[in-house]
């Protein structure tokens, strides 16, 4: 029998498995499969899922979550995102983001999606969805360059309505 046995809360860090990616350890020698998934991330150590895979509706299989870009680079390989304005800032020369969701944005200065680069060409699939309100803005108004955004696929920007309230 076991008389000194005391139970504590797990409280070790999490750290992804070396071998198997969706697989966590922890430094007692723990093992879990990743699990909890919440907003893209295991609920039990945190690893970002890396969305490799989604269905028809865009939904990853992994963590559950609607991704709203597909993001193919240049040399084909293909990843999908949460978020339309981060896939065009890090958009590279020869990239397309391909929306998989329709776009919701304010009128403030942080509703923007930007390219910047010089010589740079970034291609938009609209792919049947529609982005609204927003800007993009194509080159830098502090550091101006020439690059170019393709937009392609059915689908549009709508404007909102803004002004002074009366």
């Amino acid at each position: 029998t076991i008389s000194d046995l005391t139970i504590v809360p797990h409280t070790h860090d999490w750290k992804p498995d070396s071998t198997y990616t969706y697989l966590h350890r922890c430094a007692c020698g723990a093992s879990d499969n990743h699990s909890d998934w919440k907003d893209g991330k295991c609920g039990v150590c945190g690893y970002a899922c890396l969305h490799e895979s989604v269905n028809n509706d865009g939904t990853c299989f992994t963590c559950g979550e609607k991704m709203t870009v597909e993001i193919v680079a240049k040399d084909g390989t293909t990843t999908y995102g949460t978020d339309f304005k981060a896939a065009m800032k890090a958009a590279e020369n020869g990239t397309t983001v391909k929306l998989l969701a329709d776009i919701e944005w304010g009128v403030t200065p942080q509703d923007r999606a930007a390219i910047t680069g010089d010589g740079k060409i970034v291609t938009l699939n609209l792919n049947g969805h529609t982005i609204t309100g927003g800007w993009f803005d194509i080159g830098s108004n502090n550091n101006p360059t020439s690059c170019t955004l393709k937009i392609i696929g059915e689908g549009g920007h709508e404007k909102t309505a803004f002004g002074r309230r009366r």
